[in-house]
């Protein structure tokens, strides 16, 4: 389902800078802050925003990809979800099943990946 250009406009702006209330929102877009609200309630109803990201100020980035060895798909979704470090989880069509975006420390991305590499092959870009 394609979206509207209002609710691109809106979801640029809370990507920019999470803390705008609806009604500063609803002043650049021209709608009632209870508008924007709505709006934002039906984007996530319909699945369009699917989750609310707070950054933490993570010094280290690391984005994963994830081959899988078998069926372990429950496992490594299970295994992501433990971790507040992930900040992204997404399922791709590529040679990797998965990528994740994350803010591991050396020790937790060490931790992490001897966990992962139990149900999947994998690799780790570090941004520089």
């Amino acid at each position: 389902m394609l979206m509207e250009h209002t609710d691109l406009e809106i979801i640029r702006m809370l990507k920019q800078d999470s803390r705008l209330t609806n009604k500063e929102i609803g002043e650049k877009v021209h709608m009632s802050g209870q508008a924007v609200g709505n709006r934002i309630n039906h984007l996530i109803e319909r699945g369009d925003v699917s989750q609310i990201t707070i950054k933490k100020g993570y010094e280290d980035t690391q984005y994963i990809g994830v081959f899988l060895n078998g069926s372990f798909y429950s496992q490594i979704e299970s295994l992501v979800m433990e971790y507040d470090e992930i900040e992204e989880f997404q399922k791709v069509s590529a040679r990797a099943r998965y990528i994740l975006k994350s803010h591991f420390d050396k020790d937790g991305l060490k931790e992490f990946i001897q966990l992962l590499s139990k149900y999947s092959r994998y690799t780790v870009e570090v941004v520089i």
